[in-house]
């Protein structure tokens, strides 16, 4: 069996787990906004610079590039194994695709994009990063409520017989009281 898997929760409270087992909470905000955004852009290297200034938008870049540096350390401190899932050269930053990971905000998109909102408002903890104010965080934000808008409203492109049957049967089996938790969880 190989080692044990990175579960991250970021809707709602953060909450990291090794396998089951709960870890520390980390040293502070802007750790925790590191840790999101490079599980949230793992697809591709972000550039150190970039990061630095989308977390430290008011600080000059050398100032910016210390404060990575610093929160950096802190992440890798506090995550067991850390360059087991980041990978820090001397430019960039990434997660590291071959990690083990089991991410919360994904779970949630999948039960949306399948109809499982009951999953969905299960996955929903609450808003993404709460207590995080960071200007990067309002996109994504706004990208999850567009995705919960969406699936709400289903395709407006048609009134097919089918699409419209398929809304009554939506509403019949309860999913529009699962519609209707995750609009109201997510602000939409």
């Amino acid at each position: 069996m190989g080692p044990a898997g990175l579960r991250v929760k970021l809707l709602g409270g953060m909450d990291l787990r090794l396998g089951e087992q709960p870890l520390p909470a980390l040293d502070s905000v802007r750790v925790e906004s590191l840790l999101a955004y490079l599980l949230l852009h793992r697809e591709a290297p972000q550039l150190r610079q970039r990061v630095a200034f989308l977390l430290w938008p008011e600080s000059t870049e050398a100032q910016a590039r210390t404060n990575l540096r610093k929160v950096l350390y802190g992440l890798r401190r506090a995550l067991p194994q850390a360059d087991r899932f980041i990978e820090v050269g001397p430019r960039t930053l990434q997660w590291r695709a071959d990690a083990s990971l089991w991410l919360g905000v994904e779970e949630f998109e999948r039960a949306l994009a399948d109809g499982r909102l009951e999953d969905a408002v299960e996955a929903y903890g609450g808003g993404l990063l709460e207590g995080s104010y960071d200007d990067w965080l309002v996109e994504e934000r706004e990208r999850l409520a567009r995705l919960t808008s969406g699936r709400s409203t289903g395709s407006r492109a048609g009134t097919s017989g089918r699409s419209a049957g398929r809304r009554r049967s939506v509403a019949r089996s309860g999913w529009s009281r699962a519609i209707r938790c995750v609009r109201r969880a997510t602000g939409c």
